[in-house]
């Protein structure tokens, strides 16, 4: 019960940072989010990715969003990338680990594809 009541305590602290009045920097979060999706995949004839990317950035800023532990850390531009690579490596771990507690092989196909 102790640690059931830190960690609420915990996410109440992390979580009073966060208004409605965040919308404006989120929105430039995620469009230099999808700025850099499209820096680093070759979208020549690419349409397909073109057309996720405002998604993907959508999603990502979100969980930044979620995850900060202050506005300060959030905004940080100079951290951005390397915040978002960190991102990117959870989520493919939960996929994997997902994939492996169901005993199914994680099978990805080219067109499924999303690279960050």
């Amino acid at each position: 019960k102790l640690c059931r009541t830190r960690h609420v305590t915990i996410n109440k602290e992390v979580q009073s940072w966060r208004s409605s009045d965040d919308k404006h920097i989120r929105i430039k979060i995620a469009f230099k989010i999808s700025k850099y999706l499209k820096s680093r995949k070759n979208v020549n004839g690419a349409s397909d990715w073109l057309n996720k990317i405002p998604l993907m950035a959508s999603r990502l800023e979100n969980l930044l969003y979620q995850q900060a532990p202050n506005f300060r850390s959030y905004s940080n531009d100079s951290t951005l990338l390397l915040r978002l690579r960190d991102i990117v490596k959870f989520i493919i771990l939960i996929r994997a680990r997902k994939s492996y507690t169901m005993g199914n092989i994680m099978v990805i196909k080219d067109d499924e594809k999303d690279e960050v």
